[in-house]
């Protein structure tokens, strides 16, 4: 009877990974997601934050990641990239050079699926996170509970996209999370303590890039 909670769990984590998962195989890319691709590849390939400066960049660093390993290409002579120097020609021109990243330069179909499955990965972990952290607070019950809440909580059909919808409540989990499973010790309090609060720190730093 114990196993069950943690059984119950990875079954649902597995819908969570299938409904997220069929969704990003299926839908078509998003508005949000054609700025946000180009403009993650483009931090990697050139060190260049010029584009898409209104949104943090982790999430798209991660999204572009596995695009830099399988070596998608972008056309940096291309004049949406060369036009976008200053502040108002990068709010145009990260449309025009994301459009063409995922759609003209590399094959749309592989591109979009391989930038999306960060975002599945990120989706998975917060689930996880959510089972652990709901676990210790009471019992793997109610974690099972709190998880099945957040199945569709997670909006399979958005999770997987490439935007900091994931991200930022993932960051708000894991500023929880080290805080609930570790307890301060009596022999070392303050030590214990300022661990902690370091942790919240790095965390919250996290959570705003």
């Amino acid at each position: 009877m114990k196993q069950a909670p943690p059984i119950l769990a990875v079954l649902l984590l597995l819908l969570m990974a299938i409904l997220a998962g069929g969704a990003a195989l299926r839908e078509s890319i998003t508005v949000d997601e054609v700025a946000h691709i180009g403009a993650g590849l483009s931090y990697l390939q050139k060190l260049d934050l010029r584009l898409n400066q209104e949104h943090p960049p982790l999430a798209k660093v991660l999204a572009a990641l596995p695009l830099v390993l399988r070596g998608v290409r972008a056309d940096y002579s291309d004049t949406s990239w060369t036009i976008s120097n200053a502040a108002f020609n990068a709010m145009l021109g990260e449309w025009a050079f994301g459009h063409s990243v995922v759609l003209r330069w590399n094959d749309r179909v592989t591109t979009l699926l391989w930038a999306r499955l960060p975002m599945l990965a990120l989706t998975l972990a917060l689930g996880v996170c959510v089972y652990l952290l709901a676990s210790k607070l009471g019992n793997p019950l109610p974690g099972c509970f709190c998880l099945d809440s957040c199945v569709p909580g997670l909006r399979p059909s958005r999770s997987h996209r490439c935007r900091i919808d994931v991200l930022l409540p993932s960051h708000s989990v894991e500023l929880r999370h080290p805080v609930a499973l570790t307890e301060p010790s009596r022999d070392d309090l303050h030590g214990s303590l300022f661990r902690r609060s370091s942790t919240v720190e790095i965390l919250l730093g996290l959570a705003s890039v």
